[in-house]
């Protein structure tokens, strides 16, 4: 049993397309490196913290990250008990995440550079917008609505394809 944390980060820009999905036969399989990208990011910490917080160097945990290496079973348990999760759930591929919307958004996404960067910007703005008090329920509700208009006119014109 493993708990998965809300995700409520800032979307890291530039490990957004540090995610590399195989696909065998239509399943999805979440490596060692994609998730502690992932539950890092949960944190709300920076890889050099997360290192330091579990007792090992940036270049380990980069090593780790990129594949290159296994963790020995010692760091790996820290690293586990730092991430909430237990130390099998990170070694076996079969075992996914369960990604929130945003995460989904980012893991399976076609698109790259500049648009994946400008909906990142786009979704803090919304979480800002939505999460604040100064909009009423009501006027919330009509933005959602506006928004939603908007891409389904976009793409009816074709640019939404």
């Amino acid at each position: 049993m493993y708990i998965v944390p809300n995700f409520s980060g800032n979307i890291d820009r530039m490990a957004v397309h540090a995610y590399n999905i195989t696909r065998m036969t239509g399943y999805i399989i979440m490596t060692l490196s994609e998730k502690l990208e992932i539950l890092i990011r949960r944190k709300g910490m920076s890889k050099t913290d997360f290192a330091g917080e579990t007792g090992i160097t940036y270049r380990a945990l980069a090593n780790y990250i990129s594949g290159a290496r296994t963790p020995r079973a010692n760091i790996l348990k820290k690293m586990a008990g730092f991430l909430s999760v237990e130390p099998e759930f990170l070694l076996n591929d079969k075992q996914n995440l369960i990604l929130g919307s945003e995460e989904r958004f980012f893991y399976y996404a076609e698109s790259e550079g500049r648009g994946l960067t400008e909906a990142a910007a786009l979704l803090e703005k919304v979480r800002a917008v939505f999460g604040g008090a100064a909009l009423s329920e009501k006027d919330k509700q009509a933005l959602y609505a506006c928004v939603t208009e908007l891409y389904f006119d976009a793409k009816a014109k074709g640019n939404g394809s």
